[in-house]
């Protein structure tokens, strides 16, 4: 029988256990019925996963090699290449599988980066305050007042567009 006054005891043989509450679950179990009552972030997550380990495998997933030429020039998608041919007679479904890689890498570099300054600059405000903290917090209203779309091409316009000016350009937006 359940104690109607006390929702989460449970009646076993007559005697009372005490159910699990979420804290007390094991993690596993809360990120699966989180992933199981949210269906748009648990597809997501795999779509996601799907993405990164392709990526990261493209030495070994993908058909082709990044530069390799088929001799079929600009084809149309079929069974032998799903996203078709290039003009110069790539693969581009090999090219888009490497391209993720680079993508990755430059965000992953990019985000990094941004984190590590940004918590340089916050701990010598923290740590030294006054001038120092209203130096620095002017400096970061000035590159939030500047659109970061406008900041990224300027970078990359006085830089030159390669990965690493472009993570450099991410960064600093």
């Amino acid at each position: 029988m359940t104690n109607s006054s006390e929702p989460n005891q449970a009646t076993l043989d007559g005697g009372t256990m005490a159910t699990r509450s979420d804290s007390e679950r094991p993690w596993i179990i809360n990120i699966s019925r989180a992933l199981w009552n949210k269906p748009l972030g648990f597809w997501s997550f795999f779509v996601l996963l799907f993405i990164t380990v392709l990526a990261f495998g493209a030495n070994w997933l993908a058909p082709y090699g990044i530069d390799d030429s088929t001799g079929i020039y600009t084809a149309s998608p079929s069974m032998n290449h799903l996203f078709g041919t290039d003009n110069l007679g790539r693969d581009v479904l090999s090219r888009t599988i490497f391209a993720g890689q680079v993508s990755l890498r430059v965000g992953f570099m990019a985000v990094s980066l941004g984190t590590i300054v940004g918590a340089v600059a916050g701990l010598i405000s923290a740590y030294f305050g006054g001038y120092v903290d209203h130096v620095i917090q002017r400096i970061v209203d000035v590159m939030m007042s500047i659109p970061t779309i406008l900041l990224a091409l300027t970078v990359i316009a006085s830089l030159g567009a390669d990965a690493l000016n472009v993570t450099l350009a991410i960064a600093i937006s």
